[in-house]
């Protein structure tokens, strides 16, 4: 087994091996095997999301691109982990599938439900492979009526 680097952060493993076939007849022949697993990868456009004063009650989406930049086809999903009693995180789609060299815009949204800091991470996992990534996210409710008016 050998293994590749490209500059894309995918992983590769070349196998090189030998099949020896045996027959009944006493005759042996050797074939050679050559195999190459690519597992995939993927990123985000971005490591943490600030949404910064948002109106109490009002949902505030921003959006967010996941990638994956490698040659082979891969599955992902995410899940919140974070304190949700101050605002609500929500991620739309939370799981897709990709084709190789392909992404998705994805729509991140935060609804505060108090004046205080809401604060979180996503958590996107790939399969296969298993690779994860976060993405922070910050948010803090506002019951100004200055901003009211310029939403």
């Amino acid at each position: 087994v050998s293994t590749q680097s490209t500059g894309v952060p995918e992983r590769r493993f070349n196998l090189h091996s030998s099949l020896v076939l045996k027959y009944t007849n006493g005759h042996i022949q050797t074939v050679p095997v050559h195999c190459r697993i690519i597992l995939p990868t993927f990123y985000l456009s971005v490591e943490s999301m600030l949404f910064g004063s948002c109106l109490v009650g009002q949902t505030t989406q921003l959006p967010v691109r996941i990638v994956n930049p490698s040659a082979s086809p891969m599955q992902w999903s995410a899940r919140f982990e974070g304190e949700t009693s101050d605002g609500n995180f929500a991620l739309e789609p939370c799981r897709g599938s990709f084709h190789a060299a392909d992404s998705a815009l994805l729509s991140l949204s935060f609804t505060a439900n108090t004046s205080r800091i809401s604060t979180g991470k996503f958590i996107f996992t790939g399969s296969p492979g298993g690779r994860t990534v976060e993405l922070r996210v910050e948010g803090i409710g506002t019951h100004d009526e200055v901003l009211q008016r310029i939403l």
